[in-house]
C-alpha cells in the first residue's frame, strides 16, 4: 500500500469516528428531549385535573380577582352647650328735702337677667372603601 493510501484510510475512519459520535450524541439529545417533553405533558395533565377539581368545589378559577371590603362609616357626633347669663342692676336714688324738715328718699332698683343659651351640634362622618385588584376592571 502506497503512503497517500494509508493516509486517506486514516482520515475515512477519524470521519467515520466522528460521525459516529455525533449519530450517538444526536440520539441521546433526541431521548432526552423526548423524556422531558413527556414530563411537560404528564405535568399539564396533573394541573388541568387539579383546577377540574378546584373548579367543582369553588367556581372557576380567573387569572385577574378582586377583593373588595365592605365600606366602613364612623360617625362622631359633638355638642357644645354655652350658657351665658347677664344681669344688671341699676339703683336710683332720689332725697328731696323740703323746708318743713320733711325728707323723702325714693330708691328704684331695677334688675334685668338676660340669660342667653346656645347649642352647637357638629357630626362628622368618615367613610372608608378598599378595593383590591385589578385595578382596569
Amino acid at each position: 500500500m502506497a503512503l497517500g493510501e494509508q493516509s486517506g484510510i486514516r482520515i475515512l475512519i477519524a470521519l467515520g469516528i466522528i460521525g459516529l459520535f455525533g449519530i450517538i450524541t444526536f440520539a441521546l439529545a433526541a431521548a432526552t428531549l423526548g423524556t422531558l417533553n413527556k414530563r411537560l405533558d404528564d405535568l399539564n395533565q396533573k394541573i388541568d385535573t387539579l383546577n377540574g377539581q378546584i373548579s367543582s368545589i369553588t367556581g372557576p378559577l380567573s387569572t385577574i380577582t378582586t377583593t373588595s371590603t365592605a365600606a366602613t362609616t364612623a360617625t362622631t357626633a359633638t355638642t357644645t352647650t354655652t350658657t351665658t347669663t347677664t344681669t344688671t342692676t341699676a339703683t336710683t336714688t332720689t332725697t328731696t328735702t323740703t323746708t318743713t324738715t320733711d325728707t323723702t328718699t325714693t330708691t328704684t332698683t331695677a334688675t334685668a337677667t338676660t340669660t342667653t343659651t346656645d347649642t352647637t351640634t357638629t357630626t362628622t362622618t368618615a367613610t372608608t372603601t378598599t378595593t383590591t385588584g385589578n385595578p382596569e376592571a
